[in-house]
């Protein structure tokens, strides 16, 4: 609280799940861009589902159908998507990390 640009690092040593039609959505000012999810297997986004942040997982991202990272997403494996998934990094990013 009171920082200019805080950073968010969220660690978990297995997997992300979320269930369809959720939401991690930052208030208070906080950026897309300093938020990084950090997992040791994978992440898994329901359908419809949208996380704000960018995803670094130690194997897979799988992204569901219409469901959207506003973020990068990155992992050693594969990156897949559902019908009309997303990934849109935020404007104030060069590029992804």
């Amino acid at each position: 609280q009171n920082q200019e640009n805080p950073v968010f690092l969220f660690q978990a040593g297995s997997t992300l799940t979320t269930a369809a039609s959720t939401s991690v959505i930052l208030t208070n000012g906080a950026k897309a861009e300093n938020v990084l999810w950090a997992l040791g297997t994978a992440a898994t986004l329901g359908a419809s589902s949208v996380l704000e942040g960018s995803i670094l997982a130690g194997s897979a991202i799988t992204v569901g159908a219409n469901a959207d990272i506003r973020g990068c997403a990155l992992a050693q494996t594969a990156v897949t998507f559902g019908i009309e998934g997303s990934v849109k990094p935020p404007a104030a990013c060069a590029s992804c990390p």
